[in-house]
Parts: structure tokens; sequence; C-alpha cells
């Protein structure tokens, strides 16, 4: 059987992953060595963790957060340690607050900050809200089909919440 370049290069990059285990990006290197530490190699805590991350990546990719994110990941991964069940990652404290304060201010900029002000302003408002606090980008969807189809936030008629409900079975 002959090879073509493109089969050959993946036949090779597939024997130098398995070769060095290094095929994984930084945050589910990180998550994977935090669960292995902290939480006993605990299979659902690490895919929790690389679902949570995989989502903020995502989020960071969407707004100008996306080299702050790789940044604190690479950080991270190079000073994390394990002494017995504790993890310490010492030294990335302010890569992660850039991230997070990019993160914070790019969610002002966003339809989660605007349907949360919006129903701030309604009379007797109790500040719940479908979203939390942090806003992915299925939330930023899924809060835009709202604020499109739903013109008075302060008491949605079930027609517009039925048509804010159809848009967002659209959203990723």
């Amino acid at each position: 059987m002959r090879l073509s370049r493109g089969h050959l290069g993946r036949w090779i990059a597939a024997a130098f992953c398995l070769a060095t285990a290094s095929c994984t990006n930084t945050w589910d290197s990180v998550c994977q060595s935090i669960g292995d530490c902290a939480h006993g190699g605990d299979f659902s805590w690490i895919s929790t963790c690389q679902d949570d991350a995989l989502a903020l990546r995502r989020q960071s990719d969407a707004s100008p957060c996306a080299g702050l994110f790789l940044s604190y990941f690479s950080c991270a991964q190079a000073q994390f340690q394990c002494q017995g069940a504790t993890v310490s990652i010492a030294g990335c404290d302010s890569n992660r607050a850039d991230l997070e304060q990019c993160l914070a201010q790019a969610q002002n900029d966003n339809a989660c900050a605007s349907y949360a002000q919006a129903v701030a302003a309604c009379p007797a408002a109790d500040g719940g809200s479908f979203l939390p606090a942090s806003c992915s980008l299925t939330q930023q969807c899924e809060a835009q089909c709202y604020l499109s189809h739903v013109p008075n936030l302060c008491a949605p008629d079930l027609s517009s919440l039925g048509d804010a409900a159809q848009c967002a079975q659209a959203c990723p």
C-alpha cells in the first residue's frame, strides 16, 4: 500500500501523539492534572472541568480575550504542582485576573448585558434571570432571541415567549 504525503503526515502525527502523549491542549491537561491531584482522578470531575474550560475557550475566542485565555492556561500548565491532594498554581494570578477582567468587559458589550439591564429596569424585578452570571455563546444567542422576540420584557406574553423559545432552538 502506498501512502500519500497527507496520509503519511497523519500517520507520523498519530505516532508522535502516542509516543509522547502530547496531543491534548493546555486546558484539558490542566483539568486532568487538577483532577488527578485533588479529585483522585475522578473522570466525571475531569470531564466537567474540560467541558467548562472549552466553553470558556469559545467565549474567549468570540471576544478579544483569546490570547489571555491561552496565556493563563499555559502558565497554569507550566506552574502546576501537586502536593498530596493540594493543587498549587503559583505565579498565574495576574494572568487569571487579566482574563477575568477581559471576559467581564466583553460580557458588558453583549446581549447578556443588554438582557440584564432590561430586566433590571422592570418594576419589582427580583433580579432573577434565566442566565447565570457567566454568559456563554449559547446564552448570548438565547438572550438575543429573548430581546428580539419579547417586546415587553417586564410582562412577556405567551406568544412572544414561544417565538423566543423557537429562536433559541437554533442557538449553538
